[in-house]
Order: structure tokens, then sequence, then C-alpha cells
């Protein structure tokens, strides 16, 4: 059974062309009225389309050449609030999808399971105007992450940052390389979701 949906006019944003074609698919088995489906390959061809006309609702991937998928969300809600905007992409690294689920978008899915998982969001962001949809692969991730913990050397690093000091005084002070730092410094940021040192102070902080 077709499902009615409120969205008539929807924009694919995916640089994978068997992708792309593979949602438009979907969208089209899934709704009970015609669709006017459009597609982009490029963040900037997206933002194109919407200048041209806004669209009820955005599947967008992240991983695009050029202008990220997050960049992409970005302008989209500046140019165009009112379209719904769902992710389904290959990405699982946590840090990212934390950073999309922050951007309180409609929708989050990986490409495995598109099928099910589609219709699923599809119906859901219907009636859930303020919720995020996630599938059960996401959901995983994000809990994953939320409880990822700090080892005892990465937690040194974290407190040595709150108190001001750089990688090569952390380095000289906990006795190793600079490049062991950076390391400590990365697997934080993959912990934490933070993308700079000032960020990671404050999940540090929170935590304390």
């Amino acid at each position: 059974m077709k499902d009615s949906y409120e969205f008539s006019d929807v924009i694919i944003c995916d640089d994978h062309y068997v992708s792309a074609i593979g949602v438009e698919m979907l969208l089209s088995q899934h709704s009970s009225r015609p669709l006017n489906i459009r597609k982009a390959s490029t963040g900037e061809k997206v933002l194109e389309l919407f200048t041209q006309k806004s669209s009820d609702l955005l599947i967008v991937d992240l991983g695009l050449p050029g202008i990220s998928g997050i960049e992409v969300i970005k302008k989209i809600r500046q140019m165009s609030p009112t379209t719904k905007i769902i992710v389904l992409t290959g990405q699982n690294e946590p840090h990212l999808l934390k950073q999309v689920y922050q951007l309180k978008v409609c929708g989050i899915l990986r490409k495995m399971g598109t099928g099910k998982n589609l219709g699923e969001a599809l119906n859901f962001i219907q009636t859930n105007t303020d919720k995020t949809y996630l599938d059960t692969s996401v959901t995983s991730i994000l809990k994953d992450q939320s409880q990822a913990t700090p080892t005892p050397r990465e937690y040194e690093v974290l407190e040595l940052m709150s108190k001001g000091h750089t990688s090569e005084e952390i380095a000289k002070e906990m006795d190793c390389s600079l490049s062991t730092i950076k390391t400590y410094k990365a697997r934080i940021m993959n912990k934490s979701g933070a993308k700079n040192s000032a960020e990671m102070i404050s999940w540090y902080l929170k935590r304390n």
C-alpha cells in the first residue's frame, strides 16, 4: 500500500548515480501520487536548484565533492527553512553523525537497509515535526559515542589543555612525543564529536 505524503517536490543529492536512482525508485514506490524529483551530484548543484525553486524535501548524502553535505544542510536551512531534510549516507564516523544530529534534520539513515528505513522515515517526518528519525545503526553509533570514555592518558591531555597548555608543552609534561599528543587528540575528537580544541575542552569540563 502506497502512502500519501505532504511533499510533492523532492531533491536528491548524491554523487553516486546508482544510489540516487535507487532512492528515486523507492520514493516513487512509496508515494501514492506523482512526485517531481530533481537530482544533483554536488552541493553546488543543489544550491543552484534551490535558487531556481525551493523543494519540500531534500535527501542528501554527506560525502559530496566540493561543498560537504553538512555545509549544504546549513545553507539550505537559510535559503529554505521549511524544507524537510533527510540525510542518507554511508558514513559511520560518530563525530560526523553527531554534527548532523545537532543540526536537527528530519532523519538520518545509513545507506545499508535503505528500502525499509526510508519508508519509515518518510512516514515519521509527516507527524513528528520536532524529532529526528534515526535508523537502528545510527542510533547505535550515537549511543556508543555518547558513552565513550577517555583513557587516563587522554584525560591528562584534556586536563592540561583546559589549563591552556600547548601541544608542545603537553608533550614535555607527559614525557612523550608531539605526534603521540596529536594521536591522543584525534582519539578524543572521535569520542567527543568535537571539531576543535575549544569543543574538546568544553566536552571535558562538562564531564568533570
